[in-house]
């Protein structure tokens, strides 16, 4: 977690528009591979059966999509109604 944050100050100091803009997007995806590796790695010292795992990454999915919806929803109220999907 650490590297990730020490690579997202990096890039945003770089005098690259590109290199700024993909910053947060990188810092995103390193945050969330890391937290899927710290899951797994849960499951296997809890020793969580298969349906356990299958019914966590079920609800975990579904909380991601409710906070996609809700960026959505706050895109729309803040660009008005000609925002289309």
């Amino acid at each position: 977690m650490w590297g990730s944050f020490l690579l997202w100050r990096k890039m945003t100091g770089s005098r690259r528009l590109a290199v700024k803009a993909g910053a947060d997007l990188v810092f995103a995806l390193l945050l969330g591979a890391q937290a899927v590796l710290l899951l797994v790695w849960l499951a296997n010292l809890l020793g969580m059966p298969r349906p356990e795992v299958l019914a966590l990454r079920a609800v975990l999915g579904r909380a991601g999509r409710l906070e996609h919806v809700s960026q959505i929803l706050t895109c729309r109220s803040v660009a008005g109604p000609s925002l289309s999907l």
